[in-house]
């Protein structure tokens, strides 16, 4: 008994810090630049960090405008934020300019919105990513238009955040790597399946003022190495006019990419972390529903499909063999006003395994959340406006990865050894989360293992010894234990199924 003990001990210490690594989405920004005293709603910067549990909501002065236009960030590994953008400069944590941070997409388009105070005029065309195998180098690579705010240009900016102690600096701004076919938006990233590098991947789309359609699918790889490509592939059903209020995501697992918009409808596809290909394509429209805009989010255990459709939440089940005729409504908008209406946009799933949706068109201070994704139906609990922000925001939730997938043990891209982004060997996959944290009387487990797989939950004193364990029910994805008889103080939890562990951390039990 001894010698499991040390073992698990062993386990949980090197699992926590592994655990503790990969929280670049850790620190979400929102906001309004202007200043209106007459409205009764506060205009400044909005700060959700998941650093805490639950997150915690605070105010900041925010130094560029948010409003209509691209906003993306990043934080460390440790989840201190790091820098963000609003297309047209870059900020550091400190809520100044970096140096040489400003002329981000440069052109008519900058000189007709940035050089005004505005943001650049853009949807999900810029995402930030860690250099892989450094902890201060930031890539963040965005989407340039034309006069006409077709989607021309795909560039990089690259920020060492070491420089001027801390504050950062730009080391190379606006590099081309490849211009003048005609993208869409809705720019998306996932990781490779050797655990490193990324897959970023661009749908060449065409604007409301073109015609035709498209099903090509440009594909970047992003390594130590820099930025290759692109690959490029047709398949599924075409694309016809870019309409920019939609959503592109990819399942946390890494096999499914989506996209939405309000007229194209959705598109479907499994795909292939380790070739970057695509297959099994199906198309979802919506002939019978006015749909201005929309959004799309997978839940953490990459099971179920939300989509907002005007009016509605809808949930699809991918592990249905009719992934149409699985569609349930989990919420009907409720005519809440803040203040303005407060329908559903755009999607991000959280590091808390909550899902947080935007809010379209008009200036509001609320996020819609959906509690639960794993569940099914209703069980998901959508809240709408469950999270009220300080000040207030428009349009875009920031465009992020889903940082916590890792390698795909078994593949035959699986050839680095390693399962973290700093390149540590890692001994587990966090599959487990309890809340709340500290606890009191029950503690609450989440499961993103498959449905067949049996697995204990042990919670350990900080002698390492076993004070309590529980078999857990076989398929069910959310449950909850009793705490009772257990004293105040610090524990271990460790998740185990078919000998492995597969989730750790430490919990606080207060009374």
């Amino acid at each position: 008994m001894k010698h499991f003990l040390f073992i698990s001990i062993a386990l949980l210490v090197s699992s926590i810090s592994a655990l503790g690594q990969a929280k670049y989405d850790y620190v979400w920004l929102f906001g309004r630049y202007e200043e209106d005293t007459t409205s009764g709603y506060e205009f400044g910067g909005s700060r959700v960090d998941f650093n805490f549990d639950p997150p915690e909501v605070s105010r900041f002065d925010l130094p560029v405008d948010f409003d209509f236009t691209e906003i993306s960030m990043v934080s460390d590994s440790m989840g201190m934020l790091q820098l963000y953008t609003n297309g047209c400069s870059l900020i550091n944590h400190e809520n100044l300019l970096i140096e040489n941070g400003d002329s981000i997409n440069p052109g008519e388009v900058y000189d007709e919105y940035c050089a005004l105070g505005n943001g650049y005029p853009t949807a999900q065309s810029s995402i930030m990513l860690p250099l892989p195998g450094s902890n201060h180098i930031y890539y963040m690579f965005h989407l340039g238009v034309d006069e006409g705010l077709h989607i021309r240009h795909f560039r990089y900016t690259v920020v060492d955040m070491s420089k001027n102690n801390g504050l950062g600096a730009v080391l190379e701004k606006n590099q081309l790597v490849f211009d003048t076919l005609n993208f869409g938006q809705q720019m998306t990233a996932v990781r490779h399946a050797n655990g490193r590098d990324w897959w970023l991947i661009l749908p060449h789309g065409h604007t409301n003022f073109d015609s035709g359609s498209s099903n090509r699918y440009f594909k970047f790889l992003f390594s130590p190495d820099g930025i290759k490509g692109p690959t490029r592939q047709d398949i599924g059903d075409g694309w016809g006019a870019q309409y920019w209020s939609g959503q592109a995501t990819f399942s946390p697992d890494g096999t499914k990419y989506v996209r939405l918009n309000p007229t194209q409808g959705m598109r479907m596809f499994d795909f292939d972390r380790c070739t970057g290909e695509f297959s099994n394509p199906r198309s979802i429209y919506y002939p019978n529903e006015t749909v201005t805009a929309c959004g799309v989010s997978f839940s953490p255990n990459s099971r179920f499909l939300y989509a907002s459709l005007g009016d509605l939440i809808v949930q699809y089940d991918t592990w249905s063999n009719n992934i149409e005729a699985s569609r349930v409504t989990v919420a009907v908008y409720d005519g809440f006003m803040s203040p303005l209406g407060t329908r559903f946009y755009q999607h991000m799933l959280a590091p808390n395994g909550k899902i947080y949706i935007s809010v379209p068109f008009v200036s509001a201070n609320v996020l819609h959340v959906i509690h639960h994704p794993n569940l099914q139906g209703l069980a998901c609990a959508v809240e709408q406006h469950g999270l009220v922000l300080p000040t207030l925001h428009e349009w875009l939730v920031p465009n992020f990865p889903h940082f916590r997938l890792y390698d795909l043990p078994g593949s035959i891209c699986d050839t680095l050894g390693i399962d973290t982004p700093t390149g540590e060997v890692a001994k587990t996959t966090n599959h487990a989360k309890v809340w709340p944290n500290p606890a009191s009387h029950e503690l609450h487990l989440s499961l993103t293992l498959p449905a067949t797989m049996p697995a204990t939950l042990w919670l350990f004193n900080a002698m390492g010894q076993v004070v309590q364990h529980w078999d857990l029910s076989v398929g069910q994805q959310e449950q909850s234990f009793s705490l009772a008889g257990l004293a105040e103080g610090m524990y271990f939890w460790n998740v185990e199924s078919e000998g492995r562990p597969v989730g750790s951390g430490k919990l606080i039990i207060t009374k």
